[in-house]
Parts: structure tokens; C-alpha cells; sequence
């Protein structure tokens, strides 16, 4: 227990350091930054790092301390102990819910055991591989948190930097919000903005919860929301958000190419505010990282939006006729899958998918047995708040009065135009739940303001609600640690791999000057040697280019 705390709190630590050194080249230092900003902009720029080193190097214990130690130095060189004890306090917070979440938990299953942790494996013990996508397609479907992952992997943190890594954001999330909710309520000040901050940590302490149920959308989600707290501050610091909001945009792209629909976001901020020159000049250097990621999915998976199939190049060997069929199987079981394909067994994926041929499947599994189940809870918190309101108000007047606040604040009525029709591309293509969070929470916020009475709105009730979720959030953890169900979570490192078995296969280049050892197993690599997939083609082959390995067929 006591190194899972260890390691949260040195992981966060790290993270905000990282954040409060790139807040020098960003043009921040004389804004006022919280923990969000910090831990956004650390987590960002630490995956940036891990691509670039990898590129060139495995991503090691050795070297990765001693990232870690350069990053300690030049904190310490530029800020010295300033604004240090915030820091530590952040850690100490962090250190403590990666305790309450982390000990006696499980990985995200089966995404976390078939190819976060295996490719999380494959950056800790090889340079970058090219057509990586070869050997698993969904190594072409890696988020930018594996690449933090891997590079917080160290002598300081050992293996638990793995898990550590994706409590800060939620951890900022909470801790900022509850802050900013207390200032509101001493200040009487119930904007658009209090209704916000108090419906996302009511939000997240009842749906993020569980760690085994985090993965890599969790992360995302989070993300989405912390974009949405930057819309919704807008006008109150434009000059800091305009650097901050393109950049979270981008950072949502590296962790799933999905997300290229919210570049919308950036360009409605171009337009409405007033420094246009401002905003393009100093996030010139967001055009470069964006060619650099989509140079690593080239490499990666011969595309440069995968699996986009018109963007990928089919001249280079590591991309040819096996790779588009697996992009065309990749694209279409993806969609099938999230469309409940799986359920039923009277028509093949290309045809289910056609004409809402899959509606009426997905309404009747998907929809009214995992979604409406895991927004129960949330939505009867609304149907609560609003029942109070409209014994408070007597009559339903308010409500018009909240749309029109909504409606008369153009840039975010926009903004909530755009998170919809975003919503309704997810509902089209990939309406499975953990896919569509971030847009279902936009939405059900905009009807929780709507529903919601100033007059409810005390210091009473808010807290009430909130220790109600704490009391939620801390009651499930502690029971899943007092169960004794559950392995420590060292297990979730070897979990299955004594009761698999793993075959390997060494692939020659065609001179036999070079070789790569390849393990496969019929189940979850986990984290096991690498590189490793739960099937091998027998097409596979080797090639080199300079120093880099090529995974061809």
C-alpha cells in the first residue's frame, strides 16, 4: 500500500514540475495557473517526450530515471522552491486516492491485457518498430497515456507508475472544482460556471469510481471535461485559454484519432475572440507536434490517421494488401461492435451496420442495459434537483430564464451546438457508452442547469450532494479493498501469464543479419516479454531500414 502511495505522490509531483517548466516556453508564467493547467500541460508535453525519445531509444528504467532526475534539476534551477508546498499538498492528495483506488484493484479488461500493457512493454524493452500495426492492428490504436505510461515506468515509481500516471487527472479535476465550487458559494456567486463545476464532480465521483473500468476512454473523458472547464472560463481568462484549449485539442487527438472532430473547438475560439494574432502565432508549435504524431502513426501503421484507409500510403513495405484488409476488418468490426453486432447472430457485419438495421438491437442491449444503468444513479440526481426546484419555485418560470442565459451567452451556445452534433457523430458510428462520455455529460449538464432552480442552490444542499458522492466514491473503493476478491495489485503485472501458454517465434531479414523474437499466446499478452500478440500471421517477415526494425508482411 504504502509504495502505491509513494508513487502516485512522486508520479504527480513530476507531472506538475514537468507542467510549470513547458508554462516558460507557453508564455503562462504570468497567469495565474491551478493544478489542471499544470497537470494538462505536464501530461501533454511528458507523452511528447516519451514519442520523441522512442524514436531512438527503448524506453527503460535507466533512462527514464534519468529523464525523471533532468526534469527534477531544471524545476529546481528555474523555480526553486517556489509555490513548492502547493506541489507537495497535490502529491500528497494524489498519493492518497491512487491508494483508495489502486490497492486490490484490476486493470481495464480485456483492452488493458490485449494491448495497453503489451505495447507499454514493447516502448520499455525496444526503440520504435516500424508497422508495428502488423503484428496486433490495435497497436495502430495506442493512446499517448501508453507512452507516458511507459516513460513513468523508473526506479523511483517501479511498475506502479503505470496506474499512478492516470489518477492526476481526475485527482486536478476534483481538487480544482471543489475549490472553485467553495469560492463561488462564500462569494454568493451562482453562474453558469458553479452549476458546471458542481455537476463534474458529482459526475465524476459517481461514474470514474472504479480504476478497473478506467482504460484508455476514462482518460479521455476527463480531457473533455477539462476542455468544457476551459470554454466555460472563457471570457474570464482569454488570454490563457487560447493557448490552453488548442493544445487540449491536440491532446485529445493523441490519445484517439476519433477526437479530430473536436478541432471544431479551436476555430469557434478564433472567432470569437479578440486575439486572433495572439492565438495563431503562439500555437504555431502545436502544427509541428501534430506532424510529428501523424508521423508516428505513418511509421506505425503506414496511415496517417489509422484506420482511415484513404490516407494511408500503400508504396512503402510495411504497408500492402494484408494490411488493407485488416484496416477494412478493423473498420467495419469496430463500428459492428459498438453497434451490439456481437448480440445477435441473424446478419453479418456489413449488412447490420447499413440503414439503423442495428438500432433496435443496440436500443434493447446497449442502450437500456449499460447506459441507462451506469447514468441511473446521476440521472436520479437530476430528476432529485429538479423536484426541489419545482417545490421551491412553485411554478416552472426558471427554466425559460436558465435557457435564455444559456441561449444569450453566444460563444457557449455555439460551443454546446458543436459538443451535440458531436454527439450525434458518435450516436452514428460508434454508440457504445465508453466511447461517448465526455458529449453524454455535456449534454445531461445542459439539462441539469436547465431543470435547476437558483433559489435550491445553498451552501446545504451543495455540500450535501457532494460529501453524499465522496461518501459513494470512498464506500466503493473500500469495499472492493475489504472484499478480498481480488489480487494485490502487483498481480495485475502477471495476471494469467502462469496459466497461459506462450510460444515464440524468431523472424529473420531476408540476409539473416538481423532478427526479432516474436511471443504470441491464445489469450492476453499482458505484460509479458516483447514484443507480444494473442495471434501470430505466419506471413509476418523482417526487414531493416538503417538501425530500425521494419514488422512487414
Amino acid at each position: 500500500m504504502l509504495q502505491i502511495i509513494i508513487s502516485g505522490f512522486i508520479t504527480s509531483i513530476t507531472i506538475l514540475m514537468v507542467g510549470k517548466i513547458f508554462v516558460i516556453p507557453l508564455k503562462l508564467q504570468n497567469r495565474e495557473t491551478n493544478f489542471i493547467d499544470l497537470t494538462i500541460i505536464g501530461l501533454f508535453f511528458f507523452g511528447i517526450i516519451s514519442i520523441i525519445i522512442n524514436f531512438f531509444l527503448p524506453l527503460n528504467k535507466i533512462l527514464n530515471s534519468f529523464t525523471y532526475t533532468i526534469i527534477l534539476l531544471t524545476y529546481f534551477y528555474f523555480f526553486k522552491l517556489k509555490n513548492f508546498r502547493e506541489i507537495l499538498i497535490f502529491g500528497s492528495f494524489v498519493g492518497i486516492i491512487s491508494g483508495l483506488m489502486l490497492i486490490k484493484t484490476d486493470a481495464y479488461n480485456p483492452d488493458a491485457y490485449l494491448y495497453h500493457l503489451p505495447f507499454i512493454k514493447i516502448l520499455n524493452e525496444h526503440k520504435f518498430i516500424l508497422g508495428i500495426a502488423n503484428l496486433h492492428s490495435r497497436f495502430g490504436l495506442v493512446s499517448i497515456f501508453q507512452n507516458i505510461s511507459a516513460l513513468n515506468v523508473n526506479y523511483f515509481n517501479n511498475l506502479y507508475g503505470i496506474l499512478t500516471i492516470q489518477i492526476c487527472l481526475l485527482s486536478s479535476v476534483c481538487l480544482v472544482f471543489f475549490q472553485n465550487i467553495k469560492k463561488n458559494l462564500e462569494n454568493k456567486n451562482f453562474d453558469l460556471s458553479f452549476y458546471f463545476y458542481l455537476f463534474a464532480i458529482l459526475f465524476c465521483l459517481i461514474r470514474f469510481y472504479r480504476f478497473n473500468d478506467f482504460g484508455n476512454d476514462t482518460l479521455i473523458h476527463l480531457t473533455i471535461i477539462i476542455l468544457i472547464f476551459y470554454l466555460f472560463s472563457f471570457k474570464k481568462d482569454e488570454r490563457k485559454l487560447i493557448i490552453l484549449i488548442p493544445l487540449i485539442c491536440v491532446f485529445l487527438f493523441a490519445q484517439k484519432v476519433f477526437y479530430i472532430i473536436i478541432f471544431g473547438i479551436p476555430l469557434i475560439v478564433l472567432f470569437f475572440t479578440k486575439f486572433k494574432k495572439k492565438l495563431i502565432i503562439q500555437n504555431i508549435y502545436l502544427f509541428f507536434i501534430l506532424i510529428l504524431l501523424f508521423f508516428k502513426n505513418f511509421l506505425a501503421t503506414g496511415c496517417l490517421v489509422y484506420p482511415v484507409l484513404f490516407t494511408c500510403f500503400e508504396s512503402i513495405s510495411w504497408f500492402d494488401y494484408n494490411s488493407v484488409q485488416n484496416i477494412k476488418n478493423l473498420a467495419l468490426s469496430g463500428e459492428a461492435w459498438s453497434k451490439s453486432w456481437n448480440t445477435q447472430s441473424e446478419v453479418n457485419m456489413s449488412e447490420y451496420i447499413q440503414n439503423f438495421n442495428w438500432f433496435e438491437n443496440w436500443k434493447q442491449n446497449h442502450f437500456q442495459i449499460t447506459i441507462i444503468k451506469k447514468l441511473s444513479i446521476i440521472g436520479s440526481l437530476i430528476f432529485f434537483s429538479f423536484i426541489l426546484s419545482v417545490i421551491k419555485e412553485h411554478k416552472l418560470g426558471y427554466i425559460k430564464k436558465n435557457f435564455s442565459i444559456l441561449v444569450n451567452n453566444k460563444f457557449l451556445y455555439i460551443i454546446s451546438f458543436y459538443m451535440i452534433f458531436c454527439l450525434i457523430i458518435w450516436f452514428l458510428k460508434f454508440p457504445i457508452f465508453r466511447y461517448g462520455v465526455g458529449f453524454i455529460f455535456y449534454t445531461l449538464f445542459l439539462v441539469f442547469y436547465i431543470l435547476i432552480s437558483p433559489k435550491i442552490i445553498n451552501k446545504f444542499f451543495v455540500y450535501s450532494l457532494i460529501t453524499i458522492s465522496i461518501i459513494f466514491f470512498s464506500s466503493k473503493n473500500l469495499q472492493r479493498i475489504y472484499s478480498g476478491n481480488l489480487p494485490t495489485m502487483e498481480k495485475i503485472f502477471i495476471k494469467g501469464i502462469n496459466n497461459k501458454k506462450f510460444e515464440s517465434k524468431k523472424i529473420l531479414t531476408e540476409n539473416g543479419t538481423d532478427n526479432l523474437v516474436i511471443y504470441f499466446s491464445e489469450g492476453e499478452c499482458g505484460f509479458y516479454k516483447s514484443p507480444c500478440t494473442n495471434y501470430f500471421d505466419d506471413k509476418i517477415s523482417l526487414e531493416k531500414l538503417g538501425k530500425y526494425k521494419i514488422i512487414k508482411y
